[in-house]
């Protein structure tokens, strides 16, 4: 089956691949792959989407009975090249936050919520001042952060934090998280399979 990807990741070349690795490259020598940490967020909804079924040749119209919404939520999640993942940050989309919302979730998730559920440059911030930073800056040694390069996930406060806490963010190329991004490619393919399966249940 072919992916629909837009014109502007198609016309990612070479050239550009090559000076991220070769970046990527110095930013890592000499850092341990438990201080090599990748974030990304993704959204889920409650629609477990199509699936193939048995039914009688030429049916035009298979259904199920499936009640869902148009609601998503947005979850964080961040783990290290030594395979450790944090507890997932999630935002809801709602103007206010209900406490039954937080119950019943991972242990040590935090919750949050924005008018339009995804992540904004509060949000973010809070993730890395309380999730991200609570987890590495106990330690001295430089720390590697690799991300998108979304406007909502840099302000100056979280560089100022990276700059205090001796942490390097390090920017995934415009158009290329496809294939680029760790999480991207590896991790949220099998968690939604698993995530649409629950759903389906």
């Amino acid at each position: 089956m072919s992916s629909n990807i837009k014109r502007v990741r198609a016309q990612v070349g070479l050239d550009e691949i090559n000076s991220y690795m070769d970046n990527l490259s110095d930013v890592l020598k000499d850092i341990p792959p438990s201080r090599i940490w990748n974030y990304d967020e993704t959204n889920l909804s409650d629609d477990p989407g199509n699936k193939k079924v048995i039914c009688k040749r030429g049916m035009k119209y298979v259904e199920k009975i499936c009640n869902f919404s148009k609601s998503s939520t947005s979850v964080m999640f961040c783990g290290n090249a030594e395979s450790k993942c944090l507890p997932p940050y999630v935002v809801y989309k709602a103007e206010n936050m209900w406490t039954t919302w937080t119950e019943g979730g991972p242990e040590h998730a935090r919750y949050n919520r924005t008018k339009s559920g995804w992540f904004d440059s509060m949000t973010f911030e809070d993730w890395f001042e309380f999730s991200f930073l609570k987890e590495v800056k106990h330690e001295k040694a430089p720390t590697v952060l690799i991300g998108d390069n979304l406007s909502s996930h840099i302000n100056v406060r979280v560089l100022e934090l990276c700059e205090q806490n001796n942490i390097k963010f390090v920017c995934l190329p415009p158009n290329t998280t496809h294939i680029t991004q760790p999480l991207d490619v590896t991790f949220f393919g099998p968690m939604k399979k698993i995530w649409r399966s629950i759903l389906t249940t």
